[in-house]
């Protein structure tokens, strides 16, 4: 119930959509063999996703007990009050309300933590599937069987999607376009194509291209590598994209990827420029829309470290010539908690490949690692208090688990 209100608060709030009817009925069924599934008012779930006792329940059942409910009450707009066409549009209802569902997590938990989680879940169920024999556009053409529909690159891939959309606009381009989005398709059954076309229309912008990243299989390898002249402080970055044959995709077409960054100068603090050629920078965000760009950076006075792909802003394979010792500065100076994070994997697998196969143990890698990881859970970052929403006022002891699923301590009563 907690959960559910938070959920109503949040679709308020954040996307302007109230509640529709004036009953909203959540079953519990033991023998439900899927999660849940949304249907008009009377949501079913398998009881795991409902039912939870502090003193067996872990911490991920009862986030997934939140998120789950979450998602299937968003499905009232983005699945039921606005549908899908025919089962070919399925990432319509579900990549969006993924990416619904995610950001609720996020606002009311930690940003950084859902995203780090949802890259993992991303790289070790949709890359697998983008990469094999599986492998499916977000919107396929054809199906044998409805049921295999349902997979992580309808969900996953489909609310990465959906984020990069996000990314590309800005949050308030993005509000305006669902914005429309609700008020022309309410009570329609409708077409990605169309999904995307409003927030063309509401933002002025050119979506054709974007289009693509629904039609393609594969998940792309994005290349960077960089080069600096002291003498006239430039600072050059050289991005390529490419994404290899999938099963009735021989050839592919190159893809919007938004990717988030920043320079990190030689005391551990973000590097500005003056000037920017050569490629479409917009703020903290390069867009690259070609197979290659070479983009240069004037008025930077030393050689930065750079941090890319922030906030995993687009679902690609990321290969770079950075550096152990380049990739042990991110981890102790970059202020992206998922470049951090990004950082202190690659340090510490690139330790264990050694070991595994025998090399000579770096010491001073391995106490670098050991600062980084040091200097990363020595930063605090912020805790919300959600009063009104099960959450006690900073301060007041609280039982643990409790506080961080948002219910009340233990002492207190609890109704059924």
């Amino acid at each position: 119930m907690d959960s559910l209100k938070r959920s109503m608060a949040r679709d308020e709030k954040r996307f302007g959509r109230e509640y529709d009817l004036d009953i909203f009925n959540i079953v519990a069924v033991s023998d439900f063999n899927f999660g849940a599934m949304e249907n008009k008012g009377l949501n079913i779930f398998n009881d795991k996703l409902v039912f939870a006792q502090p003193a067996t329940a872990t911490d991920a059942d009862y986030e997934n007990i939140e998120r789950v409910i979450a998602h299937e009450y968003f499905h009232n707009w983005t699945g039921n009050r606005i549908t899908c066409r025919d089962w070919f549009q399925l990432c319509l209802k579900e990549g969006l309300t993924v990416y619904r569902d995610q950001e609720f997590t996020s606002d009311e938990r930690s940003r950084a933590v859902k995203r780090i989680s949802d890259v993992v879940t991303l790289r070790s169920a949709q890359f697998p599937e983008d990469g094999g024999p599986l492998a499916h556009p977000a919107r396929p053409d054809h199906y044998r069987e409805i049921n295999n529909f349902y997979t992580p690159t309808v969900y996953e891939k489909g609310a990465e999607i959906v984020r990069m959309l996000a990314t590309l606009l800005g949050e308030a381009g993005f509000r305006r376009g669902m914005d429309l989005y609700f008020e022309r398709h309410d009570g329609e059954a409708t077409t990605i194509e169309a999904f995307l076309a409003v927030f063309a229309e509401a933002n002025g912008v050119d979506l054709e291209q974007f289009k693509t990243r629904y039609l393609q299989a594969g998940t792309p390898r994005l290349t960077v590598t960089d080069s600096y002249d002291a003498a006239s402080q430039t600072y050059t970055l050289k991005l390529s994209q490419e994404t290899l044959p999938t099963p009735g995709q021989p050839t592919k077409q190159e893809l919007v990827l938004p990717i988030k960054f920043g320079l990190i100068g030689p005391n551990g603090s973000p590097m500005g420029w003056s000037a920017v050629s050569g490629g479409e920078v917009q703020d903290d965000m390069i867009v690259l829309r070609d197979a290659s760009a070479e983009i240069t950076f004037s008025g930077v006075a030393n050689k930065p470290v750079p941090s890319l792909l922030r906030e995993f802003s687009a679902p690609v394979n990321l290969d770079t010539d950075l550096t152990q010792d380049d990739r042990l500065f991110s981890a102790q100076h970059d202020s992206d908690p998922y470049g951090r994070w990004q950082a202190l994997q690659d340090v510490a697998t690139a330790l264990a490949v050694d070991a595994a196969t025998g090399k000579a143990r770096s010491d001073a890698a391995v106490d670098g690692l050991s600062r980084a990881m040091a200097d990363t859970l020595a930063q605090q970052e912020p805790r919300r208090c959600l009063q009104g929403a099960g959450f006690e006022p900073a301060g007041r002891s609280v039982d643990r688990a409790d506080h961080r699923q948002g219910y009340r301590p233990r002492t207190h009563s609890r109704g059924p």
